[in-house]
C-alpha cells in the first residue's frame, strides 16, 4: 500500500482500524508525523474528522476527501439533511481518470467556512456509528 497516495481521512481510519502490522504501524506513523498528523492518532472520531485537509477556497473548505464518489453523496446527502449545503467536486475527473485518482486528490467535499465546524461534528457522529441502522433487528413487514 502506498500511504503517500491516500487522503488524511483514509490514513487515519487505517492507523485506527487495528489491522496493521507492527512495520505497517509504523509506515503509517511516519507518514502521519510527515502531515503534522501524529497528535491524531490518539485522539477519537472527531480529531479524526477535523485533521482532514483544511484546504480553503473563496469562502469554502474541504472537509473530506474520498477515492469513491458515492462515498462522497451519501455524506453530502447527510448533511444536507441536517441543513448543511455541500458540494462535490472533482468526481467526474476521478471517475474519466480513474488512474490518476490518488493524483487528483480524490473526490472533495466543499461547505461553508462558518458551516465547517458543525459539518464536523455531523461527520465525527457519522463515523462513530450514531446514525447506523441495527440490522440485527429488522422491523416486521
Amino acid at each position: 500500500m502506498y500511504y503517500r497516495e491516500i487522503s488524511d481521512f483514509e490514513l487515519l481510519k487505517k492507523w485506527k482500524s487495528g489491522g496493521l502490522t507492527k512495520l505497517g504501524q509504523e509506515v503509517v506513523l511516519d507518514e502521519l508525523r510527515q502531515r503534522n498528523l501524529d497528535e491524531a492518532t490518539g485522539g477519537g472520531n472527531e480529531s479524526e474528522v477535523e485533521t482532514v485537509s483544511q484546504v480553503q477556497f473563496s469562502g469554502f473548505e474541504i472537509i473530506y476527501s474520498a477515492q469513491d464518489p458515492t462515498e462522497a453523496h451519501i455524506l453530502r446527502a447527510r448533511l444536507e439533511f441536517e441543513g448543511i449545503p455541500t458540494h462535490v467536486s472533482d468526481e467526474h475527473l476521478n471517475q474519466v481518470h480513474s488512474l490518476m485518482a490518488n493524483a487528483l486528490g480524490g473526490v472533495r467535499l466543499w461547505v461553508s467556512h462558518e458551516l465547517a465546524k458543525d459539518a464536523r461534528q455531523i461527520l465525527a457522529k457519522i463515523l462513530a456509528g450514531e446514525f447506523s441502522i441495527d440490522e440485527s433487528n429488522p422491523v416486521a413487514s
